[in-house]
């Protein structure tokens, strides 16, 4: 491996510390910190997802941007992130203590934490929570004191505990894959036969119900659950089903009609086909990062979409598209001098 010497993260002007080199094969990581990261990274549905589009945004996201690029304290990963608290904190209740009086409790206590402050403290943010809130309540999905959370037992450094499965971390290796994949599962219930339910919060606006014959199909979620699904049965659980559940987004109802509302998508979990893919997807993608580590080049994959990434000022490799809306995005993106301030310069 080369370029993570000290001086080679020192520009010869000593205007900047460099931690990354883009280069029209890919980004090179020259910071021996990110380097080491690099080297132990573990795999997760999203990094999956992101390798599979392009590795140098990848790396560029995870390991340098996300630090020089706050995230905006609104956003919607932010308020969908408050909403998922919400639900941890009522779950979190004993059964008897999930009435509409502790769901209120569980909306107060979320966003008193530090970081839903300006959620907090924002009308149309708070509204936004409490609308899906109100939705998920409306759905009649489930008797809330009925619902079991599973408990997990695992091996801690002293000794056996166990684990509520709400926010419930999973690891392990999945097919032939070198490192190990993890996620966190949102909420695990179990049912009087000891079989598991997997149940993701989703708060898109739009459900994305998985559709092979889409001319650009979106596999990322049904292999989400699926990892989810293999990790537990490898560790001894038996897992009845999996679906995501909207509070409140856009979806088709069952006569082809555009709605709002809750909505949940059941996913086929046993699908041969998807299970396959899945395990594939995990396979393509340690052996791409083993690639990429090895040779310390995180590859380009010119696509469409380059407009719409941060890096696309000092790509060589960018697809710059001439239609309007691709313009406008590379305007808003990251200037050549942000980004070297930030550590990523062109090579």
């Amino acid at each position: 491996m080369t370029g993570n010497g000290l001086l080679d993260v020192i520009e010869p002007d000593g205007s900047h510390v460099v931690k990354a080199r883009l280069s029209k094969e890919g980004l090179s990581l020259v910071d021996p910190e990110i380097v080491s990261k690099a080297e132990k990274m573990k795999l997760s549905n999203s990094a999956i997802t992101s390798m599979l589009k392009c590795p140098a945004k990848f790396a560029a996201d995870k390991w340098i941007l996300r630090d020089i690029m706050p995230e905006d304290p609104l956003s919607a990963n932010v308020l969908g992130s408050a909403f998922h608290k919400v639900m941890e904190i009522f779950y979190g209740k004993p059964a008897g203590k999930r009435t509409v009086e502790d769901m209120r409790d569980a909306y107060r206590e979320a966003l008193s934490l530090d970081e839903f402050k300006a959620v907090k403290e924002d009308k149309e943010a708070r509204q936004w929570v409490k609308d899906r809130v109100n939705s998920y309540w409306a759905m009649g999905l489930e008797k809330p004191d009925e619902v079991q959370i599973a408990s997990v037992e695992r091996e801690g450094k002293w000794g056996p505990y166990t684990k509520k499965g709400l926010e419930l971390y999973v690891q392990d290796k999945i097919g032939d894959s070198k490192r190990e994949t993890c996620g966190f599962i949102d909420r695990l219930c179990v049912d009087d036969d000891g079989e598991y339910l997997i149940d993701d919060w989703k708060t898109g606006k739009k459900a994305d119900v998985f559709d092979p014959s889409d001319k650009y199909p979106d596999f990322s979620k049904v292999r989400q659950q699926i990892l989810y699904t293999l990790m537990l049965e490898q560790q001894g659980g038996r897992v009845k089903a999996a679906r995501l559940i909207y509070p409140k987004t856009a979806y088709k109802d069952p006569d082809g009609e555009e709605a709002i509302g809750g909505f949940v998508d059941d996913i086929p979990i046993r699908n041969k086909h998807y299970v396959k893919q899945a395990i594939k997807d995990v396979e393509t993608v340690d052996a791409m990062v083993e690639s990429c580590v090895s040779r310390n080049t995180w590859d380009t994959e010119p696509s469409p979409l380059c407009s719409w990434c941060p890096l696309v000022n000092i790509c060589p490799a960018a697809m710059k598209m001439n239609k309007a809306n691709a313009v406008e995005s590379r305007s808003n993106q990251p200037t050549k001098e942000f980004l070297a301030d930030g550590g990523i310069v062109a090579a």
